[in-house]
C-alpha cells in the first residue's frame, strides 16, 4: 500500500490544497521568525574541540583508545570522521591519528580493536593520506610495524608446528 500526502493549508477549519508558492512563502516566514534564535556560525579557527580530537592533540593515546572502546560503532565512526580537513580541521589531526595507531601497534595490545579502528581510519581518510608525503611516510611506518609483528607471529606458529610434528611423530610437509 503506497501512501502519500498532499500539502494542505487551512482557512479557518476548512482544509485546502496548498500550492508550492504557499509553501515557499511559509518557509520564508518560518525562517525569518527563527533566525534570531539560532546561534551564529563559528569559523573554523574558533570551532570547539571534540573529545577524540582533544585527546589526539594532547597525545593522550591511551585515553583516546579508552574513549573509542566506550563508544558505539556509530560513535567510533563519527569520532574518526570528525578528524582532518574534511571535518574543518587540519592535517595535524591526521598525523596525530596515525601516531595514535603507531603507539598502540608498538604496544601490541587490543590488536583486533586497533586493526578495526585503523581500517575505518584508512577508509575515511585514504584520499588525504595518499595526497600528503608526511602522511604516506607515517603509513609506511605503521605497515612496517604490522609486517614485523606478523612475521614474529608466523615464526612462533612455525615452531609450534615443528614441535607438534616431533611430538606426534608425523611426517607431513607444511
Amino acid at each position: 500500500m503506497l501512501l502519500f500526502f498532499l500539502p494542505t493549508a487551512h482557512e479557518g477549519v476548512t482544509p485546502r490544497f496548498a500550492s508550492p508558492l504557499d509553501a515557499a512563502h511559509q518557509a520564508d516566514e518560518d525562517a525569518s521568525l527563527s533566525a534570531p534564535t539560532q546561534p551564529p556560525r563559528r569559523d573554523t579557527a574558533a570551532r570547539e574541540v571534540l573529545p577524540f580530537q582533544g585527546l589526539l592533540r594532547r597525545e593522550a593515546f591511551d585515553e583516546a583508545l579508552k574513549f573509542l572502546k566506550e563508544q558505539t560503532p556509530s560513535g567510533v565512526h563519527l569520532a574518526i570522521e570528525e578528524l582532518g580537513p574534511l571535518a574543518q580541521g587540519d592535517l595535524s589531526e591526521l598525523v596525530a591519528g596515525l601516531r595514535f595507531f603507531e603507539h598502540h601497534m608498538r604496544k601490541a595490545h587490543y590488536a583486533d580493536e586497533v586493526q578495526a579502528y585503523l581500517t575505518l581510519f584508512l577508509q575515511v581518510h585514504g584520499d588525504e593520506l595518499s595526497d600528503n608525503r608526511e602522511l604516506r611516510m607515517l603509513c609506511a611506518q605503521i605497515c612496517e610495524i604490522q609486517e614485523n609483528q606478523w612475521n614474529a607471529i608466523e615464526d612462533h606458529c612455525q615452531k609450534v608446528r615443528c614441535f607438534l610434528g616431533t611430538l606426534t611423530h608425523t611426517q607431513t610437509q607444511w
